[in-house]
């Protein structure tokens, strides 16, 4: 760079030849880019190419250079993009992931062992007519065996908190209230723990939806 200076600082001609293309050159990129922003304004408006190119024809521009600023507008602009993935009807959709609160898992843990324990009481009642013949009855049994199958299902979608699994808990401890209503009604003599077991899943269900929010 000193030896540049020098050699123009020595030699006049040399030196306002040299201060005159820089000039030229700043000038003409100066040019490119209004002519660059002036294409890149006119698509975003939706003026087709062919429009906006025949438009600086008409003022005077070159097709050469119209053609290299159409190519630097479009690369600028695929710069300038954020690269969002496009997803195809074949790529697999992510799931969006929502750690529980630690109070919801243990809530879930204790659905699903009562879910289980419903199972492996209510199946083999059923199966030897231990719930006793009556049509009523063994209707009952069904209803509790249902709702054991429900316990375990929505006992996994709640450690995930979606959504569904809120509205199956809503829909199993209807089912529980409606069936410990009826026992009671046709055997006032039922035991204590049921109605406790129904009151503590109707508490667990107002704390869900007072957090309903955070299910997905």
């Amino acid at each position: 760079m000193p030896a540049l200076n020098r050699l123009v600082g020595s030699t006049p001609s040399l030196g306002t030849d040299f201060w005159s293309f820089r000039k030229k050159c700043y000038n003409k990129d100066m040019i490119n880019q209004q002519l660059i922003d002036y294409i890149e304004q006119q698509l975003q408006q939706g003026v087709s190419k062919k429009d906006v190119k025949d438009v600086l024809v008409l003022r005077g521009w070159k097709e050469q250079d119209i053609d290299e600023a159409f190519y630097l507008a479009s690369k600028q602009s695929s710069s300038e993009a954020s690269p969002t993935p496009t997803r195809t009807a074949s790529s697999p959709v992510q799931e969006t992931k929502v750690k529980a609160p630690i109070l919801v898992t243990i809530i879930a843990w204790l659905i699903l062992l009562g879910g289980i324990g419903s199972l492996l009481v209510t199946t083999p009642l059923l199966l030897i007519g231990g719930l006793g013949k009556s049509g009523v009855l063994f209707g009952l049994g069904g209803l509790t065996l249902v709702r054991g199958v429900g316990l375990v299902v929505v006992s996994f979608g709640l450690r995930q908190m979606r959504r569904w699994a809120l509205y199956a808990f809503t829909a199993l401890t209807i089912l529980a209230v409606i069936v410990s209503i009826y026992s009671f009604a046709t055997s006032p003599k039922q035991e204590l723990t049921e109605f406790i077991d129904v009151a503590i899943q109707t508490l667990v269900l107002v704390y869900f939806w007072a957090i309903s929010k955070k299910f997905i």
